[in-house]
This record gives C-alpha cells, structure tokens and sequence, in this order.
C-alpha cells in the first residue's frame, strides 16, 4: 500500500516538473519576441507637447508652440470642408524651441485655396537617427 502513495507523490513531483519546463520553453520563445518590440517604442513622442494656437486659412498664417519637448520637425496637413485630406503635407524644419512660439505665413506653407482645416505633427529624432512621426496632435482637424 505505501507503493501506491509513492507513485501519486512522484507523479505529482512530475507534473509540476513539466509545467515548470513548459513555462521555461514558452518564456523562452516569447522573451526575444517581446525584447524586440520594446526596443522599437519610442519614448520621445511622449514628451512632446505641440500646440497650434491661431490657424487662418484666408491670410495663410499658422501660429504653433512647443509647450514641451524637443522636436525637428513639423508636418502640416490640410484638409477640404469636407474634411477629406487634400493631401498636401508640407515639412516645417525651422521649428519653435521648447516653450517657444512660432508663426508661419504664405512663404513658408503655400496654403492650399481650397483648405479650410489643418492638423499638425511632431517629427522627432531616435537615438539612432531614424526620423519618427509621432501621430497628428488632435483627433480633428482644427478649422482656419
């Protein structure tokens, strides 16, 4: 009878055993895969705060501040009444310094006659180089 026992305690001892390498095989599979994709976030856009404080579509002037953040570009798009985009972004590299404002005219967008909303985005620099677009600041356009 105490043969019986034994055999439940050491099949019991070889259950958790397996569960334990199965969980090393799966961590094992998924750490590299994980390692990677967190290698790829970006925390830069994150400290970004960008803001477009007067928009005028008519005199072809853009008022933005860097309220936070460092960035090396902004891209400018413009949308129909529609709000379809026309498809026209333009790239802004002389940007505003952190908490600094900076307005744009005629000359440095060439706004598009039939806009009537744009959206900016932030365009920041990786540690490697690499230039990353960190999204449109606001979920709408906003109306000039």
């Amino acid at each position: 009878m105490q043969k019986k026992g034994i055999s439940a305690v050491v099949a019991t001892i070889l259950i958790v055993l397996l569960s334990v390498a199965a969980i090393g095989i799966v961590w094992a599979v998924l750490k590299p895969a994980i390692q990677k994709s967190a290698a790829r976030v970006e925390t830069k856009c994150i400290d970004v705060d960008l803001s477009i404080d007067n928009a005028n579509c008519s005199s072809g002037t853009l008022k933005v501040t860097l309220n936070k953040g460092e960035i090396k570009a902004i891209k400018v798009v413009f949308y129909d009444s529609s709000g379809e985009s026309l498809g026209d972004v333009k790239t802004l590299t002389n940007v505003p310094e952190e908490l600094g404002t900076r307005v744009y005219n005629t000359q440095d967008l060439n706004f598009p006659s039939e806009a009537s909303s744009l959206n900016i985005a932030a365009i920041v620099e990786s540690e490697t180089g690499e230039e990353i677009n960190c999204g449109l600041v606001y979920p709408q356009p906003v109306a000039c």
